[in-house]
């Protein structure tokens, strides 16, 4: 479950399990991030105002056919996906891509950015042999039993008081749904994540992935409200979240002394 005012691009997820409170980090010892990432340049193209379409039935995200995306050179298919990321608030679908390769995947993620992370701290494992770019998400096994992919068990979801139908609408005790942006430990934080869906769940089965419009949430502040949080920072660690999962899920990995040292806590702006 996916939320933010960054980017992303499509995804999948599990269920069930209670989440064991942890310790929050330890603020003397994070540091404060000094770099920003890029801000979203949009230079309107034709080929964006005819392949740029708005999501049915929503006024958040936009859809452009990938197709027609991957057959535009590459500064129009950056021209295309920056523009639809601005107009949809950070969500784009790319719809009828099935079968790509990951080198596509990557090919399309550098149209988005000019770095694409190369997951350090994943298990090799997890990540795609010869294109470290693209981690596994799942719950896929090999012959013998063991995961190929990283998984993690989410928290069920809350139910509504009223209706008693699961709700999206967080909940503080449940700490559910897990509503977050990928990676705000990264210094400085990632503009965009690329996710492409491979084999989805039945439908009912769990493991829907939801898009949270930030956006809409923050112009529907009053104004001190938005004040109030412009001046706080959110402690973000990678070590801290990878002990949190670990919890629910003991075959999350736990970062190494070394890892724990390349990737200290960092404070961002909310």
């Amino acid at each position: 479950r996916d939320g933010g005012s960054r980017g992303a691009m499509a995804a999948v997820a599990p269920s069930a399990a209670a989440v064991a409170p942890l310790p929050p980090p330890t603020r003397a010892r994070h540091r404060r991030v000094t770099t920003r990432a890029s801000p979203i340049s949009v230079r309107s193209t034709a080929a964006a105002a005819s392949l740029v379409a708005p999501v049915p039935d929503s006024d958040f995200g936009r859809v452009v056919d990938g197709p027609a995306l991957l057959s535009l050179p590459h500064a129009e298919r950056r021209a295309v996906l920056r523009e639809a990321l601005e107009r949809g608030s950070g969500l784009v679908i790319v719809p009828n891509l099935a079968g790509i390769s990951p080198d596509t995947l990557v090919e399309l993620s550098y149209a988005v950015g000019d770095v694409v992370e190369k997951n350090p701290g994943v298990a090799p494992e997890y990540l795609i042999p010869n294109v470290p770019e693209v981690q596994v998400i799942g719950n896929v096994r090999d012959e013998r039993g063991a995961l190929r992919a990283m998984f993690s068990r989410a928290p069920p979801l809350p139910t509504d008081d009223t209706t008693g139908a699961p709700t999206l609408r967080y909940d503080p005790e449940l700490r559910s749904p897990v509503w977050h942006t990928d990676q705000a430990f990264r210094d400085p934080p990632p503009f965009a994540s690329l996710l492409y869906c491979v084999k989805s769940p039945p439908k009912g089965a769990g493991g829907d992935t939801a898009f949270a419009d930030m956006t809409a949430a923050c112009n529907a502040l009053d104004t001190n409200r938005r004040e109030e949080l412009r001046k706080l920072r959110a402690v973000c660690s990678y070590a801290h979240h990878n002990a949190k999962v670990n919890r629910r899920t003991p075959t999350y990995p736990l970062l190494t002394p070394e890892q724990r040292a390349a990737h200290p806590p960092v404070a961002q702006r909310i």
